[in-house]
């Protein structure tokens, strides 16, 4: 089990699963995703890489669809960073912020 995210039909989802098709809609017809570093001590979220089913996710995707799907509050003081680069890292190396907005998508 891996934290991996999709972006399904235009939603953002986010889980800690085996295979990123556990985390779309069966009936889902646009995917992409990565996978996820979650860094707590820093606050930081970082999605990189590709999805071996579906491929990669751009950041004006994943940025669009994060910002119109829920995230929890608890995630309020992280900031988010996106990467294509495929060893977490060369992502951590080369990551770009993300702009989000968690407050407007309760």
């Amino acid at each position: 089990m891996s934290w991996k995210f999709v972006v399904t039909d235009g939603e953002f989802r986010m889980g800690n699963v085996k295979i990123h098709k556990e985390l779309i809609n069966k009936d889902s017809t646009k995917n992409s995703g990565g996978w996820v570093h979650i860094n707590r001590e820093n606050k930081y979220i970082l999605f990189y890489n590709e999805s071996v089913e579906f491929g990669a996710c751009s950041m004006v995707v994943l940025e669009d669809a994060i910002n119109i799907s829920y995230i929890s509050p608890s995630l309020n003081d992280f900031t988010f960073y996106y990467s294509k680069e495929a060893s977490l890292a060369n992502a951590i190396k080369n990551k770009i912020k993300l702009e989000i907005n968690i407050e407007d998508n309760e």
